[in-house]
This record gives C-alpha cells, sequence and structure tokens, in this order.
C-alpha cells in the first residue's frame, strides 16, 4: 500500500514502537527536559520513521497564549449548570484558559450545531454536559480531532474522557442521614428516568432505604419533570393525597426538585422539618438561600472542574483512538447538613400503623 493511503500514525503507534508510554512520547514532542536523553533519540527516532505529525489542535491547548475552550450545558438558567459553569470558569482561569459558554436549551440538534460551529471555528477544546438524549457520536460531528471532556455524565459509547460524581454513593449518603434520624417511610421525587445520573441516585436511595428496614413504596418514587413547578405541583397532589400521610422524609435527585418540593410543603401550611424532612443533591448556590436552608448531597464542583480543565490540558494528541486508554473520573460527593431534615416524631397514620413524621428542633 503507498504512503497516500497509509493511515496516518497516532500517538500509540509510536509509544508502542518506542516501547514507551504514551505520556514520554508527549514529553518528546513538546521538547520537556525530564525525558532521559537516550529515550529521547529512540523516540524521535520512530516519529521520523513512522512519519508521524503530532495533532496542531490538541498541542496547541498547550502552547497557545490564548487559548479557548467551549462550554455546552442545556439550560443555563438550571441552578445546577449555573454553578457548574462558575467553577469551570474559575478553573480556566486559574490554567489560563478562556471560556466561551453555549447554551443549547436541551436539544440534541441544537448541541450537534455548537460543537460542529466550535470545532470549524478552531476552539482549543470543549467541555460538555450532554442533553439527556443521545442521538449522534461528538466525533462524528467535530469532523477533526481535538480534546474533548464530557462533564456529569458516563460517556458510555464515545471515546471521551468524562468527569463526573458517584450517583449511587449520593443516594446512599442520602438514605443514611435520614435513616439515622430515625425516618422509617420516605418518598423519593427524581427526574426522567432517561435522565441516568438522577435515575442511580433515586435506585440507591430506595435500595439501601430498604436494606436498612425503611419502607419506600415504588408508588412513592415519582418521576417528574426538570422545572421546579414541576415537582411543586406533583407534591401537591402527593400530600393531598393518602401518600402524603405515610412518609415523613423526601429525597430529591436533584436540588431543583427539592426547590419545589419545599415551595409544595410551605404552600399548604405543612412545616420543614416538623411535618416533612427534605434532602436534595447538588448543592447549587441556591440551597443556602432557602427558608430554611437545604440539607443535600453535595457534588464538588470546583473538583470536577479542575480536573476537567487538567484532562483538556493533557490531551495532547486529541486523537480518539479506540485503543487509547479513556478516564472516566469518579468523584465523590459528600453530605451537607443544614435545617430541612430534622428527628422524626411518633404519629399514627391513616392506615392505623403507627410511625414516624417530622418533629420540631
Amino acid at each position: 500500500m503507498s504512503n497516500s493511503k497509509r493511515q496516518a500514525a497516532s500517538i500509540l503507534d509510536v509509544a508502542r514502537a518506542a516501547r514507551v508510554s504514551i505520556a514520554t512520547v508527549s514529553r518528546v514532542i513538546n521538547n520537556q527536559p525530564v525525558v532521559a536523553e537516550a529515550t529521547r533519540r529512540r523516540v524521535s527516532q520512530v516519529i521520523r520513521s513512522l512519519d508521524y505529525i503530532p495533532s496542531v489542535a490538541a498541542r496547541s491547548l498547550k502552547l497557545r497564549p490564548s487559548r479557548l475552550v467551549g462550554l455546552l450545558v442545556p439550560d443555563i438558567e438550571n441552578p445546577f449548570y449555573a454553578t457548574m459553569a462558575k467553577h469551570v470558569e474559575i478553573a480556566a482561569h486559574k490554567a489560563g484558559v478562556n471560556i466561551v459558554l453555549g447554551n443549547t436549551g436541551g436539544d440534541p440538534v441544537r448541541e450537534k450545531h455548537y460543537i460542529k460551529i466550535l470545532a470549524d471555528r478552531l476552539i482549543d477544546g470543549i467541555l460538555l454536559c450532554r442533553t439527556a438524549y443521545r442521538q449522534y457520536r461528538i466525533q462524528d460531528v467535530m469532523g477533526r480531532s481535538i480534546p474533548c471532556v464530557v462533564l456529569d455524565r458516563y460517556a458510555g459509547r464515545e471515546t471521551l474522557p468524562s468527569v463526573r460524581i458517584d450517583n449511587a454513593r449520593a443516594g446512599r449518603l442520602a438514605a443514611n442521614h435520614l435513616l439515622a434520624l430515625g425516618h422509617t417511610r420516605f418518598a423519593c421525587i427524581y427526574e426522567s428516568h432517561k435522565v441516568i445520573p438522577l435515575w442511580q441516585r433515586k435506585e440507591a436511595f430506595a435500595e439501601e432505604v430498604r436494606k436498612n428496614g425503611g419502607r419506600v413504596r415504588e408508588e412513592d418514587c415519582i418521576e417528574t419533570g426538570e422545572r421546579i413547578n414541576d415537582a411543586t405541583a406533583i407534591m401537591k397532589k402527593m400530600l393531598r393525597g393518602s401518600p402524603g400521610r405515610r412518609v415523613s422524609a423526601i429525597y430529591c435527585s436533584n436540588d431543583l426538585l427539592a426547590f419545589g418540593v419545599m415551595q409544595a410543603v410551605l404552600a399548604l401550611g405543612l412545616r420543614i422539618p416538623d411535618d416533612l424532612s427534605i434532602v436534595g443533591t447538588d448543592n447549587v448556590d441556591q440551597c443556602l438561600n432557602m427558608m430554611p436552608k437545604l440539607t443535600t448531597v453535595a457534588q464538588p464542583f470546583q473538583d470536577i472542574a479542575g480536573k476537567a480543565i487538567e484532562l483538556l490540558l493533557d490531551s495532547r494528541e486529541g486523537e480518539f483512538d479506540q485503543d487509547l486508554p479513556i478516564q472516566d473520573v469518579l468523584l465523590a460527593p459528600y453530605l451537607v447538613i443544614r435545617e430541612s431534615t430534622g428527628v422524626p416524631r411518633r404519629v399514627e397514620f391513616k392506615d392505623g400503623l403507627v410511625g414516624r413524621a417530622g418533629r420540631g428542633r
């Protein structure tokens, strides 16, 4: 086969032929002094023999004085994405990287359009908070090799690095906190089952509750829309019916839904945590503005943003070779206890059973 038809060599090919790591090849390419001279000569010889050409787009992220990265989010009005964008910008600024923000509106077609535009405009990298509905492969849209990191989702079949939290652990943390307070009957409000991280939190919460002798019925695990008003409406309906008499604590798969639940509880003249304890997930900035302040399972936004920028800066090659090891960084969430959870008190439920409901502090 002629050289014109031969597939271009990748950084992995160089690393294998020179019997070194990909990182070592990158150090040689970027003329870093930490490589032994004999190793440098061997890698350089392989690069010449394979006619290897480094990815200019990826290397520019390290070398250009003004580095530009696109951040795409589904809804900038959503407190979660607003908080994420804030921490990404802070981490990027510290690393000397400039951020361009795109709001996809949760529309996969619009998201795809933004990715293509950013790639065509020679952006240095993309940080992507994907929509819930994946209808295409990111690499197929970009049309060229540039670094891309997925935030808050597992990249799945995409050969891309990702940074996210352990969502199952988030659900377990919420369950164990409420169980430790003495609650035995629970409800769970979660966004669409198509949003995998939120579904994972709900499943882990319910499993942990049942494993420890608590009660969370399937009909008390309620799927709702993504807006505050969606959670408020579904919660009012629940509290006005018999399920509202069965539970003393509610777990919400994100803080936005928790805000809606709190609105419903207060609108019906109930008290938090006296009548109901509520736990959210994410720890967005608005949690401190709620009355009472929301207990939540926090995402380490600063660590997520810092790691995502680090992965972009380290993606010197930018090629999406199936053989390259892809990093899926899983960070630990943590519990932040505030005012929306409390110790339950004994009450008699409508069905004649004796349970526990929220008690004033």
